[in-house]
């Protein structure tokens, strides 16, 4: 009886959360601000990507934690139309870093 209630107690716990090097946590705060920077002036539309080089450390972070983009852009936009705060979900990525200023 003990064994089954272990086993279900290890199938029901929550999975660790992803964590991210200082490297990481570095460029995922760069992403989001540049979400908070429309593309063009007058535009609503946002994107976390602003130049080639740093192009690749975004590709590099998404293939090593197999990250879902479409979920990040709507992050990227809920802070490009100003419906969420940056710290609040910089937190959600790296809750033990404090963003650089």
């Amino acid at each position: 009886m003990y064994r089954i209630a272990l086993i279900l107690g290890l199938l029901t716990a929550p999975a660790a959360a992803e964590t991210y090097s200082p490297y990481e946590c570095e460029t995922i705060g760069i992403m989001l601000q540049n979400c908070m920077t429309p593309d063009n002036p007058g535009e609503n539309t946002c994107s976390h990507v602003k130049n080639g080089g740093f192009a690749r450390r975004v590709i590099a972070l998404v293939e090593k934690h197999k990250w879902d983009d479409p979920k990040f852009d709507a992050v990227c936009a809920k802070l490009c139309n100003g419906s969420t705060d940056i710290f609040d979900e910089y937190f959600k990525y790296c809750p033990a870093r404090r963003p650089k200023p």
